[in-house]
């Protein structure tokens, strides 16, 4: 659920065009991977930090610094999920949540402080 709304505020940031963002669906993560992509030296540190608020950690290098927003999320069971009965016959859900940690980690120059390379895990 904090993907969805990290995707959105990243979004929500990016230079692309109306075409692109034509109708009211839910933000995919082909949308962010092509939003990210295309904010390759247009994002700023600046524009990141008023998005997505203090990052989690920062590295600096020589060149670069690496900037991190880590978060734990849920995956929590979808009403699609299979009930069914035990052998002693108590209500048992077949598809348990878990919880994962997702991080976001965008590399900027130092000199310009804008983003050269990004990358999102989740563990």
């Amino acid at each position: 659920m904090k993907l969805a709304i990290l995707l959105a505020c990243i979004i929500s940031f990016t230079i692309l065009s109306s075409q692109s963002m034509a109708g009211d669906a839910t933000p995919t993560y082909e949308d962010f991977k092509k939003s990210m992509d295309n904010n390759i030296d247009k994002l700023t540190y600046d524009d990141a930090l008023i998005n997505l608020g203090p990052p989690t950690s920062v590295i600096q290098g020589v060149d670069i610094f690496m900037a991190s927003w880590s978060w734990n999320s849920r995956n929590t069971p979808n009403p699609n999920d299979t009930f069914g009965l035990s052998p002693d016959q108590t209500l048992m859900l077949y598809s348990m949540s878990s919880t994962r940690t997702e991080t976001l980690q965008l590399i900027f120059s130092r000199s310009s402080k804008k983003l050269k390379q990004w990358r999102y895990s989740v563990e």
